[in-house]
């Protein structure tokens, strides 16, 4: 299912002529109305939940990741570090779970296949970053993957060193899930040092 807004600020056909146009479509399912709360003001109210792949999904906007990102780290400074990348690894491990179900569906096993084909695109679906890997060897494993447009990251610039926490942790949850080994992710390039993208090393944590 497909949802699609029009913005009928300029237009000057009435409302309920264009809605009941629309609704006429023969692949249209409904056609609802979202009347504004106060004069130039509208916020998408039918929505809820959101759901991506079955599962509840919420849009956090930058202003709201930004506080949770960066005022933490300013306030409790290494320690908030730390704790953005366990948390971030806790989140991985949850969503390579989802991936797994996902890829058996397909008859997918191979984590490699699993991590680059779904787990990645998820990662860009979702809109922390467009992920690509540049190396994945597997004996003995190890994984360089490069992201472009950070959430993470752009919201340090002008930090001039490695920021990333939560989504290096994430990358570390998912392949520890998908390889059942635990593994750990270093930030090797970043957005904040002046590099056009953020690569990351993963490897089994020694």
């Amino acid at each position: 299912m497909i949802k699609v807004f029009f913005d009928l600020t300029d237009c000057t056909v009435p409302p309920e002529k264009l809605q009941k146009e629309i609704g006429n479509a023969e692949s249209v399912l409904a056609v609802t109305r979202i009347n504004p709360q106060i004069e130039g003001f509208l916020a998408d109210t039918l929505s809820n939940p959101l759901l991506i792949g079955g599962a509840r999904t919420i849009l956090l906007r930058a202003p709201g990741y930004e506080g949770l990102i960066c005022r933490v780290r300013e306030r409790f400074g290494s320690a908030a570090e730390a704790f953005l990348y366990y948390q971030g690894i806790e989140v991985g491990v949850e969503y390579a779970k989802n991936h797994l179900e996902i890829a058996n569906k397909l008859g997918i096993a191979d984590p490699q296949k699993i991590f680059e084909d779904i787990s990645l695109s998820m990662l860009n679906c979702m809109g922390m970053g467009k992920a690509e890997v540049i190396k994945h060897e597997t004996n003995p494993l190890y994984i360089r993957i490069r992201i472009y447009n950070s959430f993470e990251c752009e919201t340090g610039r002008g930090a001039k060193q490695p920021y990333s926490q939560l989504l290096r942790g994430v990358i570390a949850g998912i392949l520890t899930e998908l390889y059942k080994t635990k593994m750990t992710v270093k930030e090797q390039r970043c957005i904040t040092t002046g590099d056009p993208y953020c690569e990351f090393e993963a490897k089994p944590e020694e």
